[in-house]
């Protein structure tokens, strides 16, 4: 079985994380309030012009913290993992 390097915590973790952190919170700003991320919002709820600064802005602050609660999550996942394979050493066999 390979080994569980921090690198390879943070890939399967991490960015996982923050990827499913970002887009969640985005699409829960973006579908409650439209009017942030629209200067001409029509009447039926159509954009006619996107705010693409907002739109920048949220997506880099969900981003970041998505990347910290996925560096925490890896973090943790990562000292547990090891501190039971120190628990649970491999006996040595003598030939």
């Amino acid at each position: 079985m390979e080994k569980l390097t921090f690198k390879l915590t943070l890939l399967l973790i991490a960015l996982p994380v923050s990827l499913f952190v970002t887009g969640f919170l985005f699409y829960a700003q973006f579908d409650h309030e439209l009017a942030t991320f629209c200067h001409n919002l029509t009447g039926v709820g159509e954009c006619l012009e996107w705010n693409i600064e907002n739109i920048a802005v949220s997506l880099g602050a969900y981003f970041a913290f998505g990347c910290v609660l996925g560096l925490f999550i890896s973090v943790i996942i990562y000292a547990i993992s090891k501190g039971i394979s120190l628990l649970i050493k491999p006996r040595k066999t003598t030939g």
